[in-house]
């Protein structure tokens, strides 16, 4: 659970990353992106219509959460980096909010699951673990040709 966590992070990362350089319409394409990524994981677990709209709503609202997340540990880091000389109190201070940032993930994930509980079966939950393992490893493939251009 935790290997997968982490590379999820790093896959969101490494997207985020490539959504942050200057592109024309990134705030689309990232939209694009979240649906695609919606029905891809409502096709891998087969859910029925009828229950379509009201995950599409849970997980969006999921997704955003991790994201503003992020960006905020984003920006401590950034802040961080920013500093000529930091103390030790610094280093204290963003090493507690990486600490902090893991458990925090830990209860969006928590709190989105347990969402999850009531719309879908216990196969459809594992099933969409599967689909958002499966999603993170297509993304990587996707995002390996554009890393060995820029070398």
């Amino acid at each position: 659970m935790n290997r997968i966590l982490l590379i999820l992070f790093f896959c969101l990362t490494a997207v985020a990353g490539a959504f942050a350089q200057p592109q024309p319409d990134t705030a689309e394409k990232r939209k694009e992106l979240q649906e695609f990524k919606v029905k891809y994981f409502i096709q891998e677990i087969d859910l029925p219509a009828d229950k379509q709209p009201e995950f599409t709503r849970l997980y969006n609202q999921y997704d955003q959460s991790r994201e503003a997340l992020f960006a905020e540990m984003g920006s401590r880091f950034k802040a961080m980096r920013a500093k000529d000389e930091p103390t030790d109190a610094d280093y204290l201070v963003t090493a507690e909010a990486m600490a902090g940032f893991k458990s925090r993930e830990g209860e969006l994930e928590k709190n989105f699951f347990q969402q999850l509980k009531t719309l879908l079966t216990p196969k459809q939950l594992f099933q969409l673990k599967k689909a958002e393992h499966k999603f993170q490893r297509k993304v990587m493939e996707m995002q390996k040709p554009r890393h060995k251009k820029k070398k």
